[in-house]
């Protein structure tokens, strides 16, 4: 039940322009785990990033918009 109002709420953001959706929580709640099933459903194309991947650590951490614009450009999410 908690989930399917977590589901609701969220997928209703996601219909938003601009907007950033934080999830948070303790570990092994099942964070990861939502976001993918309502990824799943979502209709455009949808970039995710772990930022622990050594390839994404330098454009985070950089303070350019253009490296950070290059990594979302072509992504509706």
């Amino acid at each position: 039940m908690i989930r399917r109002h977590y589901e609701r709420l969220i997928t209703e953001q996601m219909h938003l322009d601009n907007r950033v959706i934080v999830i948070y929580g303790p570990r092994q709640v099942g964070k990861t785990t939502l976001v993918r099933l309502l990824l799943e459903h979502y209709p455009g194309k949808v970039l995710t990033i772990n930022a622990d991947d050594i390839d994404y650590q330098s454009v985070l951490s950089s303070r350019s918009m253009q490296q950070l614009q290059q990594l979302v450009s072509g992504y509706d999410l």
